[in-house]
């Protein structure tokens, strides 16, 4: 199963919803990790051509801060921005983190890609205090 349909299993959304949720995911990651970003991407295949369908504009100026906000920290009017256009898509903000974390367990799921699932958790799932 490739990761739109993973995710849009585990998050009870349809493929359209999940591939804009990846897409944001996976932008998110991309810029937050620059250069090894590439080890995630070598367990997503796809993972540019996902990339590329993400939703332009305010969307990708406040995934940052969503996702922040969602897994520790960020500003409320930066949620509410992506929050809409998440909404807009079909994905509610309490749906986020089931996505987020559907995507670590894909990738948790591919032989050796331990390493990749340790890049990206530490972006998208909070440490427990």
């Amino acid at each position: 199963m490739d990761i739109v349909g993973f995710v849009a299993d585990k998050v009870g959304v349809s493929r359209e919803v999940a591939e804009v949720a990846v897409a944001l995911i996976l932008k998110y990651a991309q810029g937050k990790l620059g250069d090894k970003f590439d080890m995630v991407a070598q367990f997503v295949p796809g993972a540019e051509e996902l990339i590329a369908k993400a939703p332009q504009g305010g969307v990708l100026g406040t995934i940052g801060s969503l996702a922040t906000s969602f897994f520790g920290g960020g500003d409320d009017e930066s949620v509410a921005a992506l929050a809409g256009q998440l909404g807009e898509a079909g994905l509610s903000p309490e749906q986020l983190p089931q996505a987020a974390g559907a995507v670590v367990e894909y990738i948790n799921q591919k032989e050796d890609g331990n390493d990749a699932t340790s890049l990206i958790s530490g972006l998208l799932i909070p440490e427990e205090e």
